[in-house]
């Protein structure tokens, strides 16, 4: 279900996962929400350029879709191991050479950022990952 279109700060993205969330973590068992907002991150002023946020050691995972449009990325989708996000991204063409950037803010260790360089030589559908 697609949440209000709004600028979300921390607070209102703990408040939209409080009255959104089903389940809730029990002993040995830990729960992870992902919040798919029509709107934008806020920390004071609209952050335009940010794809998502993990809000420290809630759990609560929030990916902006507007943002993730704008980069034309499709889908993005969590492993449930929360190891891998697979992009689905229908315009990527192979290349020789292609390079991604990322930065992502934790809240336990500050900023962590860097990039990965690849070749793409060919494009499969269905996704091998399916």
């Amino acid at each position: 279900e697609d949440l209000p279109d709004t600028d979300c700060d921390v607070d209102r993205i703990l408040a939209l996962d409080e009255a959104y969330r089903r389940t809730g973590a029990s002993p040995g068992r830990r729960v992870f929400h992902a919040l798919w907002l029509d709107g934008y991150f806020s920390d004071g002023e609209r952050q335009s350029g940010v794809i998502g946020v993990s809000i420290g050691n809630t759990g609560v995972i929030a990916i902006f879709k507007p943002v993730v449009a704008s980069l034309g990325i499709t889908d993005a989708v969590l492993s449930e191991d929360r190891r891998t996000v697979r992009l689905e991204i229908p315009e990527m063409q192979p290349a020789m050479q292609m390079d991604l950037d990322w930065e992502l803010e934790f809240e336990d260790v500050g900023t962590r950022s860097s990039f990965v360089h690849f070749t793409v030589h060919g494009l499969h559908s269905p996704s091998p990952l399916d």
